[in-house]
C-alpha cells in the first residue's frame, strides 16, 4: 500500500494538459469551446482524483492504485477536440 498520499492541484493539472494540448476548431469560437471543454474535464478529474485518493487512501491496495493511475495515464485528453 502507498504511504504518501497524493494530491493534485486542480487548476495547475487543466492548465498543464491545456497548454500541452493541440486544441483544434473550424473557427475562434469552437476553439475556444474546444480549449474551455478540456480545461474543465481536466480540472473535474483532478478533483474527483483528490476526492477518492482521500477517501480510500488507506483502504486502497497497490494493485488496485497501479490500475487507477492506469486508467488515468490511458485518458486520451485530444479526444475532447
Amino acid at each position: 500500500m502507498a504511504t504518501n498520499k497524493i494530491q493534485l492541484d486542480p487548476q495547475d493539472f487543466a492548465l498543464a494538459l491545456l497548454n500541452n494540448a493541440q486544441i483544434k476548431g473550424e473557427d475562434d469560437l469552437r476553439l475556444s469551446k474546444n480549449g474551455l471543454r478540456l480545461y474543465l474535464t481536466a480540472y473535474l478529474l483532478a478533483n474527483d482524483f483528490n476526492a477518492l485518493e482521500a477517501q480510500h487512501f488507506n483502504q486502497l491496495t497497490a494493485e488496485e492504485l497501479d490500475r487507477l493511475f492506469s486508467r488515468l495515464k490511458a485518458f486520451d485528453f485530444n479526444q475532447i477536440n
